[in-house]
């Protein structure tokens, strides 16, 4: 009798376990996707002030030729 509960026992630890297991799985694909999507985000932002900088630059070359002409 104390055999089949030992065994019991064992048999929910096991399958806790693998519960746990999935659920450690599924937490790392999330963070790995998370994390792909952050390096995404922080690449466009990167984009965009490259973008922001060169129509700064060339406004002031246009302000730098005209204050030379004057």
């Amino acid at each position: 009798m104390q055999e089949e509960e030992e065994d019991r026992q064992e048999e929910v630890q096991a399958r806790m376990e693998s519960s746990s297991s999935q659920v450690d799985k599924a937490l790392n694909e999330m963070n790995i996707s998370t994390a792909k999507e952050a390096h995404q985000l922080a690449r466009d932002r990167a984009v965009e002030n490259k973008e922001q900088l060169c129509e700064i630059s060339r406004a002031l070359a246009v302000l730098a030729s005209a204050s030379v002409r004057i």
